[in-house]
C-alpha cells in the first residue's frame, strides 16, 4: 500500500522517524513508538541497534536509516531497512514476531560440508537463541563462539527487539531466523523485522564489552553500508522458502507453533545428516529432488537403511549402532508432533544398552512430494509399508553407550 504526499499517514511517518532519531541516543540501543495512536492513519515503528555497538554509532545508523528508508521506499506504508549496525522499520499495521517475511538472508565464503562444522554451528546457534531470549539484561542480545577444531572457530550473534517481544516470542523469532539461514556456508546471516542471527569464522562483534565508547563504525567511520532494503509486501509464502534450510519442522514453518517436539524434529534431521554426510536442504530451482528424509524413509521401508550411510564410514562402523541412529532420526522427523519422541526420551534411547525402539511410520514431510504437488500431507501418511526395525535383524542386539 502507498500513501499520498500530504496525507495524515505521511505526516505521522515524518513525526515517527524524527522521534526515532531523537531517541537513538538511548543507552539500550532500541526504541519503539507510534504516531497517530487510535486513528486509522497511525504509524508505528522502531529501531534496533546491534547490542555491542556504542551510542554514537547507533545514532548515526538510525539517522542514516531514517533518510534512506524513505528514499528507497517512497510512499510505502510498510518498510524495513537493515544495516550491519542496526535495523529500522515502520508500518501502519503490525509485524508478526513469528513471521519469516520480510527478511534478508546473505552468505559468503565457500560451502562447508564438514559434519563437525555444521553440528557445532547448530549447537552454537541453538544456545544463542536461548541465551538471547532469556537474557536478564536490558537487551535481548547474545554472542558466543565454538571451536570446531584447532584451526576453526565459529563466532555467532543473536538479538531480538526487547521493546515489543516477550522472551518466548523472541526465541520463536530467532529460531525461525535460524531456520532460514543458507545451508553449509562459512558465514551467513538472517535478518527479520524483529530479530537478527549471524555467524562468521572471525570475531565480527565487540568482544571487550558493550558501550565502551571506543568502537568505530564498521565502514571506517565515514558511512554505513546498507546490507539491503526491503519493502514489506503481503504475499503468499512459498513453500520452497519455508523448507529451504531443511531443519524447520512443518508445524513451525507453517504456523509458527514451537514446542519441544520442534527441537526433536531438528535433532532428527541432524542425526540423519551425520549418518549420511548429506544436507537436507532442497535446491530451490530443482523440481526433481529426493530430500534426505524421503531417501532415509525409502531405504528403511526397503529394509536397506545402511544405503544412506556415508561411504567413508563403511570400513569402521557398528551396524547395529548406525541402524539405531537412523531409526531414532526417523522417529524424530515424524510429521505429526505428537508421534515424535521428546528429547528426554531420545536421550534414554541413546543411553540404553538394550532397547526396543518404536517402529517409524512413514513421514508425510517430503519436500519433493509436498512442494511439487501442493498436496497436504496432513492425515495422508501411508502405513502399507513393511514394518522393519533393528529387532527384525537379530533376536537380541546389545547397543553399547
Amino acid at each position: 500500500m502507498t500513501y499520498s504526499a500530504n496525507s495524515k499517514v505521511s505526516r505521522n511517518l515524518k513525526a515517527l522517524l524524527y522521534s526515532l532519531i531523537t531517541n537513538s541516543s538511548q543507552q539500550n540501543g532500541e526504541y519503539s513508538t507510534i504516531m497517530g495512536f487510535g486513528t486509522t492513519d497511525a504509524v508505528n515503528g522502531l529501531f534496533l541497534c546491534r547490542g555491542d555497538i556504542n551510542t554514537t554509532l547507533c545514532q548515526h545508523c538510525v539517522t542514516t536509516s531514517s533518510t534512506q528508508i524513505t528514499k528507497h521506499c517512497p510512499n510505502q506504508t510498510e518498510a524495513v531497512i537493515w544495516y550491519d549496525e542496526c535495523l529500522l522499520r515502520y508500518t501502519n499495521k503490525y509485524f508478526k514476531y513469528y513471521s519469516i517475511q520480510p527478511r534478508v538472508n546473505y552468505q559468503h565464503g565457500n560451502k562447508v560440508f564438514d559434519v563437525d562444522f555444521n553440528q557445532s554451528l547448530f549447537v552454537l546457534l541453538d544456545a544463542l537463541a536461548t541465551n538471547a531470549a532469556n537474557s536478564m539484561m536490558a537487551k535481548k542480545f547474545a554472542t558466543g563462539q565454538v571451536e570446531v577444531n584447532k584451526s576453526v572457530t565459529v563466532y555467532g550473534l543473536a538479538q531480538c527487539s526487547s521493546t515489543d517481544m516477550a522472551n518466548s516470542q523472541c526465541e520463536i523469532c530467532l529460531r525461525n531466523a535460524i531456520g532460514t539461514l543458507p545451508a553449509a556456508q562459512q558465514g551467513a546471516a538472517a535478518m527479520l523485522a524483529s530479530c537478527v542471527v549471524r555467524y562468521e569464522l572471525f570475531p565480527f562483534y565487540n568482544t571487550t564489552g558493550i558501550e565502551t565508547g571506543t568502537e568505530t563504525p564498521s565502514s571506517g567511520g565515514k558511512k554505513i553500508q546498507p546490507v539491503l532494503v526491503v519493502i514489506m509486501v503481503v504475499l503468499p509464502i512459498v513453500l520452497n522458502n519455508l523448507f529451504y534450510s531443511g531443519y524447520m519442522s512443518p508445524e513451525y514453518a507453517m504456523h509458527g507453533q514451537f514446542s519441544e517436539k520442534s527441537d526433536a524434529f531438528s535433532f532428527g534431521v541432524i542425526v540423519l545428516e551425520i549418518v549420511s554426510a548429506k544436507r537436507n536442504a532442497r535446491p530451490i530451482e530443482s523440481q526433481d529432488y529426493d530430500d534426505l528424509l524421503s531417501m532415509a524413509w525409502t531405504q528403511w521401508r526397503n529394509q536397506t537403511p545402511l544405503e544412506i550411510m556415508d561411504s567413508n564410514l563403511r570400513d569402521s562402523f557398528s551396524e547395529s549402532e548406525v541402524i539405531k541412529c537412523i531409526q531414532i532420526g526417523l522417529l524424530c522427523v515424524n510429521e505429526n508432533p505428537e508421534d515424535r519422541p521428546t528429547m528426554s526420551t531420545v536421550v534414554s534411547y541413546l543411553g540404553s544398552l538394550l532397547v526396543e525402539l518404536p517402529i517409524p511410520q512413514e513421514t508425510g514431510f517430503s519436500m519433493k512430494q509436498n512442494i511439487t504437488t501442493g498436496e497436504s500431507s496432513s492425515g495422508q501418511s501411508t502405513n502399507n509399508s513393511t514394518a522393519f526395525s533393528i529387532n527384525d535383524m537379530t533376536d537380541s542386539i546389545s547397543f553399547p553407550r
